[in-house]
Formats: structure tokens, C-alpha cells, sequence
């Protein structure tokens, strides 16, 4: 009777087989084995049951009606083009009809001059003619008078003069030059590919939010950084995460667990308990709710603004270690680490119902992009930057999950291991460098370009706070940094009017 299970050989055995060719080996309970395996077959069966398959069948439903929906679009685009086509045609029809009568009328008229002047020289020819027939008859004439007389009357009668060979003047066609850019504004432009053009309105759109009237950012970097204020958090010892709020009040949490509302002033508001966590475990959505992962539960939840509790994402297998709400879409980022090995890490974006609809996780070589994901960040341009922190660099995808480079710090620092990142109105890239029990003499703010080119510190290791931990940048584009070593959120200035 079947009882075991050899580890070793992969095998099922009874006790016979176990004592006479196993012995020594590890062994499997085949009723443990059993209970365990049933039990995450159905934890994997529900996830392809209740969740990938029906989101899957409703993408493909809502695929089939977009590509009737597109076809629909893009024949009403040809259309429109066609029609434009038309019009430019017939305007330079028009021209060309104007510019042929005018033609038609000088030929008319040069025609006009040159028949006068064929029949002015026939005259003479003729002229001529008649006068050279008399002179050779008063040449042939016997008697000398006669050509005398001849003579005094061809003398007397002025001569016609000879008409002119006047060159007949044509007009000049002056070509004008085939400029094709402007004939491309008179047409017009197919300027957005059909994937890109609904969440690059999304993105237009939120770069507005961050521009002047005239669509133009009126803002450039300070030539130094200078603090602001401090706002006391003395309910915390430390700070490791901040999630600000449209109102202006924002939540922290330090790394017990304790995750608190304040207003701006540091006046303490609401408060819950979580699970312990030390890197960006929070978010605000765009409605104002807060989102918050447990990696104990495994599980992302959100608090209405009535403090109503509801888990909205069950993330199974995987531990969640950051979260973050897109504010150009409105979903939602868990960067999550595999429960048995957590330098195995992706990405995945929810919906705002928390229905998974994409995973990032490797880069088109088939490499893991990231070994942790503690602090998530989205840029002006969709762009989702990472702080990896076991991998020591941030890694920087698209939107639609392709890797476009990791930074990992600058050659003036050792040592590299980011933590807090944000970006700002202009597109650039701010990120702490220095985890808590990092060493000292590397903390420190680094600015990098929306491609990951460095452009300076706006916090060098010797002006910099204890192991900073959290960034982000408030309604008047200071930024907020918190510390490990500080229960204060220290407010920089590091951005100026250019008309300054």
C-alpha cells in the first residue's frame, strides 16, 4: 500500500520499498503532501476562476468592441483626409484657372501685336516692289527726260519706313517652392500613434495641471536649496513614508506600523494600525482615499474617508512592499516580492476595483528588472520609476512595462541604495540615497533628468539629514523629505520662478 513519498527520487513507495531501497532517504507524508498541494491548487484555481479569467474575457469583449470602434475612428480620419485633399485640389484648380486666364489674355494680346506687325512688313514688301518695278522701268526708259522726271517724282515722295522687328514680349511663369512642412499645416498631421493617443491625453492633461496659463512651466531649479520649515510629527520617532492629500493634509507612518493622518500644520488626525512595514506601503487615490498594503495579510486595502476598511487586492503568493495611484490614470501600483524568494519581484497594476491587468517583471532579454520595489513613483510622462533597493539602482519602465534605464548613482558616492523617490512638475527624478543602518557619509537627495541623467544634489552628504527615508512634493512644489533620525518632515525650497 501506497504510504510515502521519496524527495529524493521523486517516487511514491509503500513501507516495503522505503526499508529495502529508500531507507535514508527524506520521505514525504503522502496525507500532509496531499492537503498541502490540494490546497494551492485551489488558491491557483480561483485565481484563474475568479480572477484572471473573467478580467481576461472582459478584455477581450471590450478588445472586440474597440476594434469596431477603432475601424469606425480611423475610417472617419481617412475621410477627413480625403476631404481636406479635395479642398487643397480644388483651391489649386483655382489658382491655376486664374493664373491660365490671365495667360490666355496676354497671348491674346501678343498675338494681337504680331499679326499687325506680319501685315505692316507685307505692306512694305509690296511697297517696295512697285517702286523697284518704276525704277526699272525709268532705267530701260530711251529718252533722258523720261527718267529725269521719274527721278524728280519717286524724289519728291518720302520713302515709308521700314517697319520694326519688334521681339514679341511673353510672360514668365515664377514657380513657387514646394515647401512640404507647410503644406503639411495646410493639410494637416497624423501626430499620435492609435495605442498612445488616449493615455497620452491623460498625460497632456496632467502636465497641464502643473503649467501656467500660457501652457508654459514657469518654474526652473534654485541655484541652492534652502529649508523652509519643519513640521513636528513628536508622535513618531522616525518617519519612513509620506502620502500627501489634494486638501493638503497627508499621512506618515513610521516602521512600528503606526500610519496617521495630519494636517498641515502637524496637528494629528486620524489615526489606524498596520502591519509593520518600512518602505512606501501607502498611497492616496485621486478621490481621496487611502490605500494601504499588509504584508503579513498579503492583501492591499482601502479606508474610505469615513473610515469604512475594505480589502480590495488579494495578492496570493506574493508579499506587497510599495503601492502607489496613478494620478494620470487612477491605477493602482503594488510592487510585491515573491514569498519564497523575495529578490523575485514585479510590479502589477490593478484597476481601481483592484482587477490585475498587468505585470511588470523582466526586461526583454527575459532578466528580472528588480530585486525589491520598496518606493514606487510616477513621472509627468507616464514613465514608472522603482526604488530597488537590494538591486541598489532605480529602475524606470514605460507605462506599458518596457525598461527604458536604471540609475545607479553617481561616481562621486561609493555606495548607492535608494529609498524615497517622487518626481516633480518638470519631469525630473528625486530619490533619497542612504536605507536606515546605511552609511552616513553617503546620505543624500540625488536630481536626475526624466532620461536618467544626473543633474546635481539637492541635498549634499554634508547638509543632508540622518537617513532620509521618504520624498515627496507638496502643492507649492517645496519638497517634504522624512528621516529616519528626525520625527520632523523637513520642507526644502529647490525650485524658483523664472521671472525671478
Amino acid at each position: 500500500m501506497i504510504e510515502l513519498g521519496c524527495i529524493d527520487c521523486k517516487a511514491f513507495l509503500c513501507p516495503k520499498c522505503f526499508a529495502l531501497a529508500h531507507n535514508g532517504h527524506r520521505m514525504l507524508d503522502l496525507e500532509i503532501a496531499y492537503n498541502e498541494s490540494f490546497k494551492h491548487c485551489q488558491k491557483e484555481m480561483f485565481e484563474i476562476q475568479d480572477i484572471l479569467l473573467p478580467q481576461l474575457r472582459q478584455n477581450l469583449q471590450i478588445k472586440q468592441e474597440s476594434v469596431t470602434t477603432v475601424k469606425k475612428q480611423i475610417k472617419e480620419i481617412r475621410s477627413s483626409m480625403r476631404k481636406r485633399a479635395d479642398e487643397i485640389i480644388k483651391a489649386i484648380e483655382t489658382i491655376f484657372n486664374d493664373n491660365n486666364s490671365m495667360l490666355e489674355r496676354i497671348e491674346k494680346s501678343v498675338l494681337g501685336h504680331m499679326d499687325r506687325e506680319k501685315e505692316e512688313t507685307e505692306d512694305y514688301i509690296s511697297y517696295l516692289e512697285e517702286l523697284s518695278e518704276n525704277l526699272n522701268k525709268g532705267l530701260s526708259s530711251e529718252k533722258a527726260s523720261d527718267l529725269i522726271t521719274f527721278y524728280w517724282k519717286i524724289n519728291k515722295t518720302p520713302r515709308k519706313a521700314i517697319p520694326e522687328n519688334r521681339q514679341a514680349m511673353l510672360p514668365k511663369f515664377q514657380e513657387g517652392k514646394m515647401n512640404t512642412v507647410e503644406l503639411e499645416k495646410q493639410f494637416g498631421k497624423i501626430n499620435m500613434t492609435l495605442e498612445e493617443s488616449e493615455e497620452a491625453l491623460k498625460i497632456s492633461k496632467a502636465e497641464k495641471i502643473y503649467t501656467d496659463d500660457t501652457g508654459r512651466c514657469n518654474l526652473q531649479l534654485s541655484k541652492q536649496t534652502v529649508k523652509v520649515r519643519n513640521i513636528d510629527l513628536s508622535v513618531f520617532r522616525s518617519i519612513f513614508h509620506i502620502t500627501r492629500m489634494k486638501s493638503g493634509n497627508f499621512w506618515a507612518s513610521d516602521s512600528e506600523g503606526n500610519l496617521n493622518q495630519f494636517d498641515p500644520k502637524g496637528k494629528l488626525g486620524k489615526q489606524i494600525t498596520t502591519g509593520r512595514s518600512s518602505y512606501g506601503y501607502h498611497a492616496v487615490t485621486n478621490e481621496g482615499e487611502l490605500l494601504y498594503a499588509e504584508r503579513e495579510k498579503k492583501a492591499v486595502f482601502r479606508l474610505s474617508t469615513d473610515m469604512m476598511e475594505k480589502k480590495i487586492i488579494d495578492t496570493m503568493c506574493w508579499v506587497p512592499q510599495s503601492i502607489y495611484t496613478s494620478k494620470i490614470s487612477g491605477d493602482i501600483l503594488v510592487g510585491m516580492g515573491h514569498e519564497s524568494d523575495w529578490e523575485v519581484c514585479k510590479l502589477t497594476r490593478f484597476s481601481t476595483e483592484g482587477i490585475k491587468f498587468q505585470d511588470i517583471q523582466k526586461n526583454e532579454k527575459g532578466e528580472n528588472l528588480f530585486k525589491s520595489t520598496h518606493y514606487i513613483t510616477e513621472n509627468i510622462n507616464g514613465d514608472i520609476c522603482t526604488s530597488d533597493t537590494r538591486g541598489e539602482k532605480v529602475v524606470v519602465v514605460t507605462k506599458s512595462g518596457k525598461h527604458r534605464f536604471s540609475y545607479d548613482g553617481h561616481q562621486a558616492q561609493l555606495e548607492f541604495q535608494p529609498c524615497g523617490i517622487c518626481t516633480d512638475v518638470l519631469g525630473h527624478i528625486l530619490v533619497c540615497n542612504g536605507f536606515y543602518g546605511f552609511c552616513s557619509r553617503f546620505f543624500s537627495i540625488h536630481l536626475m533628468n526624466k532620461d536618467g541623467r544626473f543633474l546635481g544634489f539637492i541635498l549634499r552628504p554634508q547638509k543632508c539629514p540622518g537617513a532620509p527615508n521618504t520624498l515627496c512634493i507638496d502643492g507649492e512644489k517645496n519638497l517634504w523629505l522624512g528621516t529616519e533620525d528626525n520625527s520632523s518632515v523637513l520642507v526644502y525650497k529647490y525650485l524658483e520662478n523664472k521671472d525671478k
